[in-house]
């Protein structure tokens, strides 16, 4: 087989040794292998938006490190081809008056608009951006996507790939690939990581986003697998190592809270409701992701639920809990109008010290949007309703309202909790299901190694990386002339160092 692998984001670091391990085991298999490579060519990019060329220095010296430690060389190509470095849709004239306007652009059967925003909600930590204030960073997502796509046609008509592995999907840098692929019926995987910090996983000819993708694989896993006691005990495990803040295949949210510890005016005598919201970021880049929403929104959803729930039985009462990783988002969506003077509703900060698990535990049932929380609180026993299609939808581990009147019926009524086995089948495939990954070895959440090697950059490069990164911000011609300064240092480097990853210097 010929096997294109894009190569995207060395930087990051688990999904980068998580394609080498790919490539190793196709390479094993006598298969024809292509990487694709980034030479500083991007204007930005997901691990380095700036485009600080210190950071491409790094990124370059993992990846050189990697290529080095396979059992066979592989072709490279450029992740941009030549002919379209100095391309540009509609040659950069877009100025786009609303966000509607940037998601609705496609071009060439490309849907560059909504791949844009999806990195833009990175980069800001904001779903709802104000598109006139961020010309520039979207236009050089704009221009590195097109010229990605530009490539990605060329590549694939001029070769035959009989597949092409793809990171994720959803980003500027990846989507073009996802699509010309479609447009030219040529195979492709995305891969992702699971809930293992040593396992990947590969979905064929899609994104792995849509939650429908998951139930069937999930209950095949489960009829294969639920015999198996080891994998019983992983599944298990998916759920008790949480409330202790030991997550293998996710950093925790929890080390902030402190344990058993509920809101002062916690009265175990009402009917407690705890809304678990989750961050949306992810998901609001891909098309079509909001298909069987009850609501647009969380900011729509919550104050719904509540005012018509209490409606019919005033002796509920909610309390909100606010995702942890929400701290870092600048729109707080909690704080908006909707939410001003909301009866019988208590709302706890992402930055609070009560235990998300301590509500959860006191509670009488669940409702969240698709957070994990929803699948965890069928495991403690309580019952779990979920607005917005979950990962680990349609096995009948939660309660899934097909209607808005469906779900404040749920929330009003006194429900018992879905099977706990059936919360465990959802999690027995994210620990144990998808590729092991048999090169590698876990380091911590972020890094795995690779062949017994942490893929790293030279002395030099880190050096130079740590003396930018003390550097106060600087704007207008004192930033030009310091990224000039910075692209005479980079080259230098490349002269010097032969191997970016390399322990000795070019004599």
């Amino acid at each position: 087989m010929n096997i294109l692998f894009t190569g995207l984001y060395p930087m990051w670091h688990f999904h980068y040794v998580a394609e080498l391990n790919y490539i190793e085991d196709h390479l094993n298999k006598g298969d024809t292998i292509t990487q694709l490579v980034c030479g500083a060519d991007q204007n930005c990019c997901e691990s380095n938006h700036a485009h600080l060329l210190s950071h491409c220095a790094r990124c370059i010296g993992i990846r050189q490190h990697g290529l080095s430690l396979l059992s066979h060389s592989i072709k490279t190509q450029p992740l941009i081809h030549n002919d379209f470095i100095l391309s540009w849709p509609d040659n950069g004239k877009f100025k786009f008056k609303s966000l509607a306007e940037l998601k609705n652009l496609n071009i060439e059967g490309f849907d560059i608009g909504y791949a844009t925003y999806s990195s833009l909600v990175d980069r800001l930590l904001d779903t709802d951006p104000d598109i006139t204030q961020c010309g520039s960073l979207v236009n050089n997502l704009l221009a590195d996507s097109y010229r990605i796509f530009r490539t990605a046609m060329k590549y694939l008509k001029e070769n035959h790939y009989d597949l092409v592995y793809i990171f994720n999907g959803r980003y500027a840098a990846a989507r073009p690939w996802v699509r010309a692929c479609e447009i030219q019926k040529v195979q492709f995987v995305t891969h992702e990581r699971t809930s293992s910090s040593d396992r990947a996983i590969r979905f064929s000819n899609t994104l792995p986003h849509y939650p429908g993708h998951y139930t069937e694989r999930v209950l095949q896993f489960w009829e294969d697998a639920h015999k198996d006691k080891v994998i019983l005990k992983e599944a298990e495990d998916f759920f008790e190592e949480r409330p202790k803040g030991k997550m293998t295949g996710w950093v925790s949210f929890i080390d902030m809270q402190k344990e058993n510890t509920l809101p002062p005016d916690w009265d175990e005598n009402l009917r407690n409701v705890v809304i678990f919201a989750t961050t949306e970021r992810e998901f609001v880049g891909v098309q079509d992701m909001t298909i069987g929403y009850l609501f647009s929104s969380q900011e729509e959803a919550y104050p719904c639920i509540i005012q018509k729930a209490l409606e019919k039985d005033s002796n509920l009462y909610f309390t909100l809990r606010i995702h942890p990783n929400s701290i870092k988002e600048k729109v707080r969506w909690w704080e908006g109008k909707a939410f001003q003077g909301l009866p019988r509703c208590r709302i706890i900060q992402p930055e609070s010290s009560i235990s998300s698990y301590a509500l959860l535990f006191a509670c009488e049932k669940s409702l969240c949007f698709r957070s994990s929380m929803g699948l965890e609180a069928t495991y403690w026993g309580k019952p779990s309703i979920v607005l917005a299609p979950p990962f680990y939808g349609k096995i009948d581990a939660v309660y899934e309202p097909s209607t808005i009147d469906e779900a404040i019926g749920l929330v009003v009524a006194r429900l018992d909790p879905k099977p706990k086995i059936n919360a465990l089948k959802y999690a027995a495939f994210m620990r144990c299901a998808g590729d092991k990954l048999p090169f590698s070895k876990s380091i911590n959440y972020y890094t795995i190694d690779f062949k017994g090697k942490v893929l790293e950059a030279r002395r030099e490069v880190h050096e130079w990386l740590g003396a930018c990164e003390k550097r106060p911000e600087v704007t207008g011609i004192n930033k030009w002339f310091r990224d000039r300064c910075d692209r005479l240092e980079f080259n230098k480097l490349w002269r010097k160092c032969d191997g970016w990853f390399a322990e000795t210097p070019k004599t």
